[in-house]
């Protein structure tokens, strides 16, 4: 038997997803890329998109675009 999560009715996003996004905010990972020498200059590729899509390959659809 499959079990699913309940979506937040409001925002229409898994909890698990709403967790790891509320333990690494956007401005976390922006500085942490740049003081790791991952970004030294963003352009195209977002390192908190490219952060979220290797970890929560399964939750980009709940990433809002800019």
């Amino acid at each position: 038997m499959i079990r699913r999560m309940a979506l937040n009715d409001e925002k229409r996003v898994d909890p698990t997803v709403e967790t790891i996004v509320e333990m690494f905010p956007e401005a976390f990972l922006r500085n942490t890329a740049r003081e790791a020498g991952v970004v030294i200059r963003e352009r195209k590729v977002d390192p908190v998109v490219l952060f979220r899509v290797l970890t929560l390959g399964f939750g980009v659809r709940f990433l809002k675009k800019r």
